[in-house]
């Protein structure tokens, strides 16, 4: 292969060398730049997950509710859990309060009269993912 430029030699050689490490160093900054956005973005709507609260906007939370997610604290509010427990259980558990039930795509649906509380319950591995969805106070 025949190169089609000179090479650089002495001052040239230096300068060259310069630029190449300042283009890098450029490209090197903005990738850091577009990574940092970017995990600030995901920040922004990644939930939180912390120990079980006894209650979410007035929805009891069973002692044995794990892994508690909330994705908005202000309303609408909305949170999801894992509880070790058969689906039948947890829809028992919450369907005196909330008597609306509706089978969606192997997931039950549980609401309040008004429709300003929502609970999601699906199967989840050994045991059941409840989503809640609260409109308002």
């Amino acid at each position: 292969m025949t190169q089609l430029t000179t090479p650089l030699t002495g001052q040239n050689a230096i300068l060259g060398r310069i630029n190449q490490l300042v283009a890098i160093g450029i490209l090197l900054s903005a990738l850091v730049f577009v990574s940092t956005s970017s995990e600030a973005n995901d920040a922004s709507i990644k939930a939180e997950t912390r120990v079980c609260p006894s209650d979410f906007n007035s929805v009891k939370i069973p002692d044995d509710g794990k892994f508690c997610q909330v994705f908005a604290a202000d309303f609408p509010a909305s949170m999801v859990l894992h509880i070790p427990q058969s689906p039948a259980a947890v829809i028992d558990y919450y369907s005196a309060e909330y008597p609306i039930v509706k089978e969606i795509k192997s997931r039950t649906l549980l609401q309040t009269a008004d429709k300003n509380t929502t609970l999601i319950i699906s199967e989840d591995g050994e045991g059941t993912q409840v989503d809640i969805l609260v409109k308002s106070i």
